[in-house]
């Protein structure tokens, strides 16, 4: 899980140093980074791999596009990014432009993270079904694919909002759990491995070689 690659200085961010040195070692040591259809079918066949893994980037920052997709033509890497759609257009994030370009490149794949970010837990069930349907409609209308996948925003979900989810369309939801996938085997509670600014060289290959669930990290 990224969010923006810049030098920025904020919390979430890597640095493009950092993550184009992280991107050469998942080449070189032979990771198998999947397109969410590949996902899917990882695990619908139950065939798990140590080396399987998935680039998923949240809020949708600009330099994902800068830095981000000259990397992933680089080393032939998919990716998801999960949009914020009244974010689109502003101020350091993509321009629909930009994501098209990058969706009919098929290395990247579009995910909705709500319309506003706002934190799902405190909307009412109204306006809940609204970030979640309208961020979906918005994507495919846009792109012309289908939007199946979701990302909470902040982190915060319960049993309604995974429910509202399920029930708007989406196949996955990703949460902020760190963890494995094949030790959780929830649609809808998929588990991600946090890279940010404290991220250390090798606290990055110890997440890689089978990070230990700790407890769940807003």
């Amino acid at each position: 899980m990224y969010h923006s690659i810049s030098n920025d200085g904020r919390f979430l961010s890597v640095s493009p140093k950092n993550f184009e040195r992280q991107m050469k070692f998942l080449k070189e040591k032979l990771y198998d980074v999947l397109s969410l259809n590949e996902f899917s079918e990882v695990v619908n066949k139950k065939s798990f791999s140590p080396k399987n893994l998935i680039l998923t980037f949240d809020d949708g920052y600009q330099d994902n596009y800068e830095v981000v997709f000259p990397l992933l033509k680089k080393h032939n890497f998919p990716a998801i990014i999960f949009l914020v759609i009244n974010l689109i257009g502003k101020e350091n994030y993509l321009t629909w432009e930009q994501i098209r370009e990058m969706s009919v490149s098929g290395l990247v794949t579009f995910g909705s993270h709500t319309l506003n970010h706002f934190q799902l837990t405190d909307l009412n069930d109204g306006e809940l079904i609204n970030e979640l349907e309208e961020s979906k409609k918005i994507i495919e209308q846009k792109l012309n694919t289908s939007c199946l996948a979701f990302s909470y925003p902040k982190g915060y979900y319960n049993q309604n909002v995974v429910e509202k989810v399920r029930k708007s369309g989406y196949v996955w939801a990703f949460t902020v759990k760190e963890g494995n996938f094949n030790e959780f085997k929830h649609l809808y509670e998929v588990p991600r491995l946090s890279i940010d600014k404290s991220t250390t060289w090798s606290q990055f290959l110890g997440k890689l070689s089978g990070y230990q669930i700790i407890k769940n990290r807003i």
